[in-house]
């Protein structure tokens, strides 16, 4: 059971989702968090010294992989991207997601050191995608390679029609037949130039 400073931290993170993606970073205000949050200004600025410390820590978590991707040698690697695709579209169209992902970057245009900062920390960290290529890379079932590289080229494949038309131009999610040919088809041409000879 999560302690009460826990449930309040929380709570911040998710007032601070709420308020960075409805008024942007630059109008969203501390005073609008506390009383999302429920929480006295002081309990907030315990947990976040500043809006900076707050807003970087919510993208934090807009990034960091929430998908658990466990690596099988008995199961096809294609049934296994699948299922990771299908979880990661989903999390991709969630509109939370996307209001979110609008507020970050309209920061990081006018802040590029932040923007610089973040994408630092990215680099620095290894995510579900990448864990599960080493590991398959190890089992001789996926070429050596750079596993952060693949892992973007791996997501950029699913965001040209599941993310960027509707963080850019605000269009409506594909339909669920037109998900299913974006995972199936990016999954393929991955494994097409990554997985060795019969390792499907």
């Amino acid at each position: 059971m999560s302690s009460r400073s826990e449930r309040k931290r929380q709570a911040i993170l998710d007032a601070a989702v709420i308020e960075f993606s409805e008024n942007g970073y630059q109008a969203a205000n501390m005073d609008a968090v506390s009383a999302r949050a429920d929480v006295s200004k002081r309990t907030l600025y315990n947990h976040f010294a500043s809006k900076e410390g707050l807003f970087e820590q919510i993208t934090a978590q807009l990034w960091l992989e929430r998908i658990e991707l466990s690596y099988s040698s008995e199961q096809p690697l294609s049934e296994q991207l699948n299922a990771f695709a299908e979880a990661k579209v989903a999390l991709m169209l969630d509109p939370e997601h996307i209001a979110l992902s609008r507020c970050v970057m309209a920061a990081y245009m006018q802040q590029p050191e932040m923007a610089q900062q973040a994408m630092h920390r990215l680099a620095n960290s290894e995510g579900a995608l990448e864990l599960w290529l080493n590991a398959a890379s190890k089992d001789g079932r996926i070429k050596a390679c750079d596993a952060k590289l693949a892992a973007n080229q791996f997501y950029s494949l699913l965001k040209t029609e599941a993310f960027w038309p509707q963080v850019l131009a605000h269009l409506p999610a594909p339909s669920q037949e037109r998900l299913d040919t974006l995972v199936e088809q990016s999954v393929a041409m991955f494994l097409q130039f990554y997985a060795l000879e019969d390792s499907n």
